[in-house]
């Protein structure tokens, strides 16, 4: 039987601006333990729709924290884990209420929003939380709203972690498995709610998985000889572009 290699292979050519997308993020992520959602997100909604975005992450999301945690679940704090996550699950079917309700445009800028004043937040607060049941819970909270709403459960969580007496080897660990769990539930909750196209989403995640695992490969590779300080530098200066870019754009509709 004769094979098409052209037809087999136009799909992913077509997709290389988002395949590149997740390539990037799932580096970063591989490096820092975050930062998937937080990259990806404006970018793929150069690509796709931001709802369609928001459902192909969740598909990508927890692919990638499920490689990673087989790699690191050894190093990971599972007493915060489990509260983080018992404030997920709480929080998440609020979020997954906010993104029924809101327009793809409107999310967009709500994305945008929310990763600014993450990131000024990140840039100019030196605010130290107490490792304690009680934050991690409302932390894991906010994280689960995001999470469902705007595919993001990263911003609250890195907050929260930002001055955290933790090694870098136990904050990549922990907060991949959290992500893991997260995004597990995530998931769940838009497969069997009706009313969102998982499958579309999931056929253009398919188209992704390349990116994805050279991203996760090359980034495990780098861990051990890069500084994470730089990558952070280099995620927000491409943060603040893409989110002024993206404000712009939804904004002149």
């Amino acid at each position: 039987m004769d094979i098409d290699f052209i037809s087999v292979l136009t799909p992913f050519h077509d997709r290389l601006g988002p395949m590149g997308a997740v390539f990037v993020a799932s580096f970063l992520q591989s490096i820092t333990g975050f930062g998937l959602m937080l990259t990806a997100s404006p970018l793929m909604m150069i690509f796709y729709d931001a709802k369609l975005t928001v459902q192909i992450l969740i598909y990508i999301g927890f692919f990638s924290n499920f490689i990673q945690s087989i790699m690191l679940w050894r190093t990971a704090k599972y007493d915060l884990i489990f509260f983080l996550t018992l404030g997920a699950v709480c929080g998440q079917p609020f979020g997954f209420i906010l993104f029924n309700y809101v327009t793809a445009n409107h999310l967009k800028i709500i994305i945008s929003v929310i990763l600014l004043c993450f990131l000024v937040v990140n840039h100019f607060s030196h605010l130290n939380f107490s490792q304690r049941p009680r934050n991690a819970f409302i932390t894991g909270l906010f994280s689960g709203i995001m999470a469902t709403s705007v595919s993001m459960a990263g911003p609250a969580l890195i907050i929260y972690f930002a001055n955290a007496q933790l090694s870098r080897v136990e904050l990549r660990s922990t907060c991949v498995l959290y992500f893991f769990l997260a995004q597990s539930c995530s998931m769940a909750i838009f497969c069997f709610s009706g009313g969102t196209n998982m499958m579309a989403a999931g056929k253009e995640f398919s188209y992704m998985l390349p990116g994805l695992f050279a991203g996760l490969f090359l980034g495990q590779i780098a861990f051990k000889y890069t500084s994470v300080k730089f990558f952070r530098f280099l995620l927000s200066a491409m943060l603040y572009f893409i989110c002024f870019q993206s404000l712009y754009t939804a904004l002149i509709k």
